[in-house]
């Protein structure tokens, strides 16, 4: 059996306004911090809503690595 991988993760505000996601690598290492606008994150949180809302998109084969 092979459990999937997860990484510690922190999403904070910016003190300019930004929505940043941080997440710890394998190795426990800060990987880039992504930051987005107010518009930008709405358009990723309703892009993430409607592709989990269909559930062909997520196959038990998939995994970690394959991302990486």
């Amino acid at each position: 059996m092979k459990l999937k991988a997860t990484y510690e993760t922190e999403v904070y505000i910016s003190k300019g306004g930004y929505l940043c996601i941080r997440q710890k690598d394998q190795l426990g290492n800060d990987d880039p911090v992504v930051m987005l606008s107010p518009a930008q994150a709405k358009l990723v949180a309703d892009e993430m809503l409607r592709l989990t809302a269909d559930a062909e998109w997520w196959e038990e084969s998939d995994t970690e690595s394959e991302a990486e």
